[in-house]
């Protein structure tokens, strides 16, 4: 099941115990004796009271310790702090790449960073995309259709292993994604960037019903799935993920 779908299902079942349980405990509390809803209702009020006082205590302290004279007083110490311990032994690059963002969300924009990335991974991505989208569907000749359910065995080429068909199981689609990020970048679109999200929760999910009629049309799809166990991303990019991690 992907991942939205779990997250609405399990808001939606959280939701409806939540609504259970409440119409239950009026309905427990309903049948309670007279005497009995009278002494919950005096303990629910305590501890009503109790959380409140606990809440203005916390204020209070909160309230307190904003002063500026102390924190005036402290000056001399904390920018001896500043320059205490060791040089690049103080977790400085977490420093400076904190500063580096906190910087982009003030301007805007983050100098030099954005340039490259608008550059390398916005005009890259989407020739790239492009050029795999080409590619993979030259690829599948005569088993070519827009439809999820796969052409007839004796209309197509078969199932298609090769190019870059080896390496993911839907290349057209992660180009097409590659492709729709790229142009996203390009023009500083957030509303293409969240259609492109929505385009990478459809694929999932129409590539999961081609795959079960691929199941059905060829027996061997599934040492097909073994063999390339990514949808949308590269093997060789899992392998070399992999290797990297484990050294």
């Amino acid at each position: 099941m992907n991942i939205l779908g779990s997250t609405f299902i399990t808001i939606f079942t959280f939701s409806v115990v939540l609504l259970h349980c409440k119409s239950f405990r009026v309905s427990a509390f309903s049948s309670l004796p007279p005497m009995q809803r009278k002494s919950v209702t005096n303990t629910l009020r305590s501890r009503s009271c109790l959380w409140e006082k606990a809440n203005e205590s916390n204020i209070q302290e909160i309230v307190e310790t904003f002063d500026l004279e102390i924190f005036t007083e402290n000056l001399d110490q904390i920018r001896e702090n500043v320059f205490d311990g060791e040089l690049g032994q103080r977790g400085e690059p977490y420093v400076i790449v904190q500063a580096i963002l906190f910087l982009g969300i003030l301007l805007g924009f983050v100098p030099v960073v954005e340039d490259t990335i608008d550059f390398f991974f916005g005009p890259l991505l989407f020739l790239a995309g492009m050029a795999i989208v080409a590619f993979s569907v030259l690829g599948l000749g005569k088993s070519l259709s827009p439809w999820p359910v796969p052409v007839l065995k004796e209309k197509s080429d078969g199932l298609i292993t090769t190019g870059f068909y080896a390496q993911m199981r839907h290349p057209i689609y992660s180009g097409a994604i590659m492709a729709s990020t790229g142009l996203s970048i390009i023009t500083h679109s957030s509303t293409r960037l969240l259609l492109t999200a929505f385009l990478i929760f459809l694929f999932d999910i129409k590539s999961s019903y081609e795959e079960e009629a691929l199941e059905i049309a060829f027996p061997s799809y599934k040492e097909y799935q073994e063999q390339v166990p990514s949808k949308f991303i590269p093997k060789s990019l899992i392998i070399f993920l992999g290797e990297n991690k484990e050294e």
